[in-house]
């Protein structure tokens, strides 16, 4: 089982970990992330491909487009990612580290990953809005200006549409997520029993379990892509913008989004973004992957403190 969380660190300690390996890897792969959601949206260019998703940006932005609400999808993913590893983290504590892969396993891991993932969707899911409004809001007239800022955002939001509007295309992220986490996590667990490594045996490749884990990631993001392209359209529509919001299916139906989307793009409308979805896999993975190994050794020999709790004292 795929290790979510050090055994030598209580939860608080684990959070606090995979919360900030989370937030410093994802804004190293942000811009991916801009790039992602312009394509899933229908902005100019999106639909052209990733060189020329860029290349809208750049005339639209300028290379400032590519750090849009960079802030908030740091904020927002900190919580996240520690939420969602703590939480996976005490079920792996109850199966087997390694052991033949079967169904029965799987399902439980499946499972498991998505539950997590869900909790924390349910409370971060206001600062998602709030990011793809800021990364899709045009850049020119006195809208964009306003809403480049992602307070601005949040409070236009809160004054036109209320919660409800920051919790616009919470079920798709729902599914997405639990969809997303499951693969993500059933994946690392079946590539982690293979044979050869249930054995401790030679690698096959140099890097092989960070190579594994970039496989993992990627193979989560490009089978959650169709519902991830769905909620990102409709968290980026609303009434209350002008022309129904900045999106091609102009709509904040989860199934009137479905069926323009096939109408507009064909089934290749729901796979729009994937290139980016994966290339942000690299640059988040590995940044995690160094941070993830390497800060718990660094804390332990400096004792430093997380909170008001040592992490002598947050051991288990």
């Amino acid at each position: 089982m795929r290790e979510t969380g050090k055994s030598q660190l209580g939860p608080v300690a684990n959070f606090l970990l995979a919360g900030t390996t989370g937030a410093v890897g994802r804004a190293f792969a942000h811009p991916f992330s801009v790039l992602k959601i312009q394509s899933q949206s229908g902005m100019p260019g999106g639909r052209m491909g990733t060189v020329m998703g860029a290349y809208w940006i750049l005339r639209l932005d300028g290379v400032r487009g590519f750090f849009k609400a960079l802030p908030v999808s740091v904020v927002r993913i900190f919580p996240q990612v520690g939420i969602q590893y703590a939480i996976f983290h005490e079920y792996a504590k109850t199966v087997k580290p390694i052991e033949k892969p079967n169904l029965n396993r799987s399902v439980k891991t499946f499972v498991a990953g998505g539950i997590a993932h869900n909790i924390a969707t349910l409370l971060t899911h206001p600062l998602d809005v709030v990011k793809t409004r800021t990364i899709v809001c045009p850049a020119c007239g006195d809208l964009g200006k306003s809403s480049q800022n992602w307070m601005g955002t949040l409070s236009k939001i809160l004054s036109q549409e209320g919660i409800r509007g920051i919790y616009r295309g919470l079920v798709p992220s729902l599914i997405g997520s639990f969809i997303f986490s499951g693969t993500m996590f059933t994946a690392w667990d079946f590539m982690d029993c293979l044979p050869w490594r249930r054995r401790q045996a030679r690698p096959f490749l140099y890097g092989e379990a960070y190579i594994l884990s970039v496989v993992a990631v990627s193979a989560a993001a490009i089978v959650s892509q169709p519902v991830d392209v769905i909620r990102h359209k409709v968290m980026a529509s609303s009434p209350a913008l002008p022309n129904t919001g900045y999106t091609d299916v102009k709509t904040v139906s989860v199934f009137e989004a479905i069926a323009r989307t096939y109408r507009i793009n064909g089934f290749r409308g729901f796979f729009h973004g994937s290139v980016a979805n994966v290339c942000k896999s690299v640059p988040q993975v590995t940044v995690f992957w160094i941070m993830y190994n390497k800060l718990p050794s660094l804390m332990e020999s400096k004792r430093l403190s997380l909170g008001n709790v040592p992490l002598s004292l947050a051991k288990n």
